[in-house]
């Protein structure tokens, strides 16, 4: 190995042949490596401290406030898109926009009687959202939305199939679970003429079945609002 015009090269059958990319390579990954070893933590740290704003009592400062905070997790999920903790919380906190914000606001405008619906688009998208980032958690334990309608024809079919692939002793599971239910009940509650969506439901019943079997205290009363 030679060092030549600054680069280090190796002598192989007479060629010259540069190696410095192998080490530009080790350095990228060692900090690719590095950069999710830090949002696993951070990942860790926001959902425990999520609680906080689970906590605020006065929804314009909810209202302002969680968006950039669920922009943030977003941020950090660029950096792991398969971190199940972001995953989570951001169903989670996707669900909670749209059913404390968009749907209140939506409500005003169906009172209002404009014909304007800018906040049932706002509900809709973000309760996609929701939608999303839930699927792709169950996804990573090997439930797809495809597997959950179709368990979802028979008797307890969907509750099962969590149990074989889920942790119901851990809270990351069952919010994940939860906020996805909601969520898609909430587009499906919002979009009543949409007849595919509708067939649906037993999908988000079966799944709320599962959660709040496991703990019927979840989401501050969810389960008592659901049934009620």
């Amino acid at each position: 190995m030679v060092p030549v015009g600054g680069h280090l090269f190796r002598l192989e059958n007479n060629k010259v042949k540069p190696v410095w990319w192998i080490l530009l390579f080790t350095l990228f990954s060692s900090c690719s490596s590095i950069d999710r070893m830090a949002v696993d933590m951070t990942a860790g740290l926001l959902y425990r401290g999520s609680a906080e704003l689970e906590t605020e009592i006065n929804w314009n400062d909810f209202k302002q406030g969680a968006p950039a905070n669920l922009k943030l997790l977003e941020g950090l999920l660029y950096l792991a898109p398969d971190n199940t903790t972001l995953l989570a919380s951001l169903s989670k906190g996707y669900a909670g926009l749209a059913f404390a914000v968009d749907e209140t606001l939506h409500w005003r405008e169906l009172y209002a009687d404009s014909g304007v619906k800018t906040h049932l688009k706002q509900a809709v998208a973000h309760y996609s959202k929701s939608v999303k980032y839930g699927l792709h958690y169950l996804a990573l334990h090997n439930v797809s939305y495809q597997l959950l309608s179709s368990q979802a024809k028979i008797e307890q079919g969907i509750g099962k199939l969590l149990d074989q692939q889920l942790d119901g002793q851990q809270e990351e599971d069952r919010v994940a679970v939860l906020f996805t239910a909601q969520s898609l009940g909430g587009l499906i509650s919002l979009q009543k003429s949409n007849y595919q969506l509708i067939a649906q439901l037993s999908v988000v019943k079966q799944m709320f079945d599962w959660v709040c079997s496991k703990d019927s205290n979840i989401g501050f009363g969810a389960c008592d609002i659901f049934y009620g």
